[in-house]
């Protein structure tokens, strides 16, 4: 089994020769989010010219495209890329001039609207124009989004909580409350809580958090068979409950990092407690196939799990996540394994698809490479903000 600095290398090769074909933080940007921070460590201009290489041709496609604006493929995660990134890490004076489609990236955040409820997911609807507009510093569009977060929220008298319904299937017509990171309602708590360090609408950011928080914490599953806390989504929304996964997408650890979030902005110490216990008892959830880990990729695999525990680890001081992302990240080693991958990994896609390579974030070899390097370094991960990690 090779060292995490020697698969790093293997990724770096890769995809210094590799052209993703996709758009967005899942293809081109991905990629280059990797060869951007691995060029900082090995101080190898090929990775840093690739990086930049991309980003252009990142640009040039969406100066002509403006259909796609959501942020995990389009323009608002662009221009995210751009202000957090670009401008930290390559040219503090870029400017990219997103500022001459603000209007419409802010109408479209205010419009997401499907069967008359709110589309708040983070990659693909509402939020993820409010992640860009915080990078961006626009204060008011900021301000927007949270007047639209309060109205659409609904009230949960049995738990004092406040409650919102998601698109479970990305704009099909069935909606549940999802509880989880990735599409859920943790999004929701994560953000609010940037928005209010920010001093933005403060009094109803902190309303919403607290109510969103009172909510998730009735929702636990029911003392007895199972291995997770929570289930993927509130308790009204499962037919029967059922252990979730373990894994950054859905499930425990994507809601222990927004309970541990709305702790520290609201200095709730009963909610640290509570985000504590929760990490302690997902670090000793590691049987694979009883928390369905079939790969190593970000979104559902072994080194999402990694990070969260790494970053946990560093916040928390906490030895349990430090010994579970050790443990994590040896997995993720052991699932290069296949001798047609890329650097040996491949990504599960279900049953019809089977195992795919993939070059981006959330489910290629980049998201791999990224946590492999978090992992050796001692500086935080920025980069994990476009995840709601940061």
């Amino acid at each position: 089994m090779k060292t995490v600095e020697e698969k790093l290398y293997e990724i770096g090769e890769v995809l210094l020769k590799a052209n993703a074909n996709k758009c967005g933080l899942e293809g081109n940007l991905g990629m280059a989010l990797f060869l951007l921070f691995f060029s900082n460590l090995n101080n190898d201009e090929r990775y840093y010219d690739k990086s930049i290489k991309l980003i252009e041709q990142e640009l040039s496609c969406y100066s002509e495209h403006l259909e796609n604006l959501t942020f995990w493929t389009g323009i608002a995660g662009l221009g995210w890329y751009c202000n957090a990134m670009v401008k930290k890490y390559i040219d503090s004076e870029y400017d990219a001039g997103f500022t001459a489609i603000d209007e419409l990236l802010e109408n479209q955040m205010l419009i997401c609207n499907n069967s008359d409820l709110y589309y708040y997911d983070h990659l693909h609807g509402g939020l993820g124009f409010g992640h860009y507009f915080l990078t961006a510093d626009k204060k008011a569009a900021i301000a927007s989004l949270v007047e639209k977060m309060h109205g659409s929220a609904i009230e949960d008298y049995h738990t004092k909580g406040k409650k919102w319904k998601t698109n479970t299937e990305h704009l099909s017509e069935h909606w549940d409350y999802n509880i989880s990171l990735s599409h859920g309602m943790s999004s929701i708590v994560i953000m609010l809580t940037k928005i209010l360090q920010k001093g933005i609408e403060r009094e109803k950011c902190a309303e919403l958090i607290e109510g969103a928080v009172n909510y998730f914490l009735a929702q636990k599953l029911p003392k007895g068979n199972h291995t997770s806390v929570f289930g993927n989504y509130a308790l009204e929304s499962l037919e029967q409950p059922h252990s979730s996964r373990l894994a950054w997408c859905y499930g425990d650890l994507g809601i222990a990092v927004a309970l541990w979030r709305a702790s520290q902005a609201l200095g709730r110490k009963d909610w640290e407690s509570e985000a504590k216990a929760l990490l302690r008892h997902a670090s000793i959830r590691r049987d694979l196939k009883e928390n369905g880990v079939m790969d190593a990729c970000f979104c559902h695999g072994t080194s999402g799990i990694a990070h969260i525990f790494n970053r946990m680890w560093r916040e928390t001081g906490m030895p349990e996540c430090r010994d579970a992302a050790a443990y994590w990240i040896g997995q993720t080693l052991k699932m290069a394994k296949f001798e047609d991958g890329l650097a040996g990994y491949k990504t599960w896609q279900g049953a019809e698809r089977g195992f795919r390579n993939e070059y981006g974030l959330l489910e290629g070899i980049a998201g791999i490479g990224l946590v492999l390097l978090a992992y050796l370094s001692d500086e935080e991960p920025t980069w994990d903000e476009c995840l709601l990690l940061s």
